[in-house]
């Protein structure tokens, strides 16, 4: 079971380095339009040996299904096996560092598809673990700005 903690009103470099101390958390980071929410990756990335990463960048809210995963038929079993899409990054043997921008507006099929990302066990995707030490931000508008984040 995870445990959900608020902090309010820190800056984006105050942020980006409470998750840099927490790799095993994923960390939903909210907050008015443009405040540099998705720059969190880069400051993240230019205090860490860049070259241990893979920034993993995923507009949520203009995501569907299809685009996670990659079907792959296996004609012996006649049955389809689905892989992670490349742009996640699995196949470089690299920490990630995942970026689910606006993932408050994402379509509720793609939150559950991206659910397995979030898990405080063993995080994976499409059954393949996430490497150890790498991190897990997903970003979302004030609910007050009425643009549409909401997260059920």
């Amino acid at each position: 079971m995870s445990d959900a903690t608020y902090i309010p009103e820190l800056s984006i470099h105050e942020a980006a380095n409470v998750i840099l101390h927490c790799p095993e958390n994923a960390f939903l980071v909210e907050g008015p339009m443009g405040s540099g929410k998705s720059a969190i990756p880069n400051i993240m990335l230019s205090k860490l040996n860049a070259a241990e990463y893979h920034l993993v960048y995923l507009d949520c809210a203009a995501l569907f299904e299809g685009d996670l995963a990659l079907g792959a038929i296996n004609h012996e079993e006649k049955l389809t096996e689905f892989y992670a899409n490349a742009i996640l990054g699995l196949h470089l043997g690299k920490k990630l560092i995942i970026l689910l921008d606006e993932f408050t507006k994402a379509p509720r099929s793609v939150r559950n598809m991206l659910h397995t990302i979030l898990e405080v066990n063993m995080p994976r995707v499409a059954g393949r673990p996430i490497p150890e030490g790498s991190y897990r931000i997903l970003t979302g508008n004030l609910l007050e700005e009425g643009v549409g984040d909401v997260l059920e």
